[in-house]
């Protein structure tokens, strides 16, 4: 397993090169945050929004305030050729090994 967390926007634009580089037809992905403890969020989807279109990628903001927002949003990426970037926050951090896990396990619905 392998993964990487930041807070700079510019490594941010980053994670979708590797999301191509996984997967080369992704077409969309969601970035999932919670506003209330995410007040960067803005500046991360603002690098990662040109990188993505660079790649021929739509990037989306995914708001998460509940479990109930993370299912809807590992639901968006269900979609052929989607994939999910979680951003680290205090919301999202904790509720890591679910997103690991569902995306892992194919539960989710998600390419592995």
């Amino acid at each position: 397993m392998t993964g990487f967390s930041d807070y700079d926007p510019p490594i941010a634009s980053k994670w979708v090169e590797l999301l191509k580089q996984i997967r080369p037809n992704i077409a969309s992905v969601a970035l999932l945050y919670n506003p209330a403890s995410t007040p960067f969020a803005d500046l991360i989807l603002g690098a990662v929004a040109p990188a993505a279109r660079s790649f021929a990628v739509m990037a989306r903001s995914s708001v998460c305030r509940d479990e109930l927002d993370i299912d809807a949003a590992m639901k968006l990426a269900r979609e052929e050729r989607g994939g999910v970037m979680v951003v680290p926050e205090v919301f999202t951090t904790p509720r890591r090994h679910r997103h690991r896990r569902d995306a892992a396990s194919g539960a989710g619905g998600l390419p592995r």
